[in-house]
């Protein structure tokens, strides 16, 4: 129960940085923000897949 209030909690407090973001990291615009954090989360998911540890058959192995 903890770990899941940790998470809700953790998971606001990084939406909020969304509205924030823009004002601290003046020279870039909304529009870079969005492009990196898109980009971020197409790279890490490959990046991860790359690591036999976190391949897909691997995990289903290891849960299914």
């Amino acid at each position: 129960m903890l770990i899941g209030i940790l998470a809700g909690l953790a998971t606001c407090a990084l939406w909020g940085l969304t509205f924030i973001a823009p004002r601290v990291v003046d020279p870039f615009s909304t529009w870079d923000l969005t492009v990196a954090r898109y980009g971020y989360s197409v790279w890490c998911p490959c990046c991860s897949c790359c690591i036999r540890a976190f391949a897909p058959a691997v995990l289903a192995s290891v849960f299914g």
